[in-house]
């Protein structure tokens, strides 16, 4: 009798692993095709960590020829991970989260103008969340392929010259979707304000994608230093005005706003450091981008460099 019950609480617990809903079944397909559309799917795998999904879709990823981007990790442990599929006019952006709970989910929207058959996007997405592995077996090749790109490594950057460089990058990445206009606007020479919006954002995602998650060792003089009454965080910014002509005379403080911006928000446990200084003060701040737009970058945790 015991023997049977045990059989059939096997055959009960078989039933339910079958059923959990695959990858395949996940899918989904949101939007009209014309204006752009979202693919996603996900899979939930039993003691998958978060670092541990992500380093390896940095590997398969890398294995199927895309370009991987940074990781970023908040408070809890949840992550999130960018890819990009390049030579096309705007890079395809996928975007992989991944949950303490085993849950892995990657999601990519084509811009206007794209088109990708159903079951294609099905297969590629479908692809590399198969290959995820749990245990000390996806653990190494996480591991592996996070030390390969040096993802939690440092670049020591000097401030000026990272806001110059990002912001070419930004203005030459946003070119890139200057010619998505509809018909009637190629006739016209107007767009719609929203539209132009889309369309930007849509060409910047690359550069959001590339951006995020990279960790920054940023050495430079201070321009603003405040504490935000609404977060509680404590922030800085950086002078990146240019110098100009052979004497190297630098911009006035006042043109820093029209500059790309480089901001740190500080760690909780930089406040005795933090009361130290003031605008036009030097510091060495080690932090990881946690937002970019086509005008700044922003850094969490922030903390003092040696």
């Amino acid at each position: 009798m015991k023997r049977t019950m045990m059989a059939a609480a096997c055959v009960g617990w078989a039933f339910v692993a079958q059923a959990a809903p695959s990858c395949q079944d996940n899918f989904k397909s949101i939007g009209d095709p014309r204006n752009g559309q979202v693919f996603q799917s996900s899979v939930a795998l039993s003691g998958l960590t978060p670092r541990s999904a992500l380093g390896q879709l940095r590997q398969y990823a890398k294995d199927d020829s895309f370009e991987a981007g940074g990781e970023l990790f908040d408070a809890k442990g949840n992550g999130q991970f960018f890819y990009l599929q390049n030579g096309l006019r705007i890079p395809l952006v996928f975007m992989a989260t991944a949950e303490t709970n085993g849950r892995v989910d990657i999601i990519v929207k084509l811009a206007r103008g794209q088109v990708v058959k159903e079951e294609d996007a099905r297969k590629g997405l479908c692809d590399l969340l198969g290959k995820l592995k749990t245990g000390k077996e996806g653990e190494a090749i996480a591991a592996a392929a996070r030390e390969q790109d040096g993802v939690d490594r440092y670049e020591a950057v000097d401030a000026v010259a990272l806001s110059a460089k990002l912001e070419k990058e930004s203005k030459k990445t946003a070119a890139a979707g200057a010619g998505l206009l509809s018909f009637k606007d190629m006739l016209t020479g107007g767009t719609s304000s929203r539209e132009a919006s889309d369309q930007t954002d849509q060409a910047l995602l690359p550069f959001v994608a590339r951006y995020t998650g990279k960790k920054y060792r940023v050495d430079g003089q201070l321009y603003t230093v405040s504490h935000n009454q609404y977060s509680g965080v404590d922030e800085v910014s950086y002078l990146v005005t240019k110098t100009r002509g052979l004497l190297k005379i630098r911009d006035g403080a006042d043109m820093n706003g029209v500059r790309f911006q480089i901001q740190c928000d500080m760690a909780p446990d930089q406040k005795v450091f933090f009361t130290t200084l003031k605008s036009q003060d030097w510091a060495k701040l080690e932090g990881t981008v946690d937002s970019v737009t086509g005008s700044s970058i922003n850094m969490k945790d922030c903390r003092q460099a040696h």
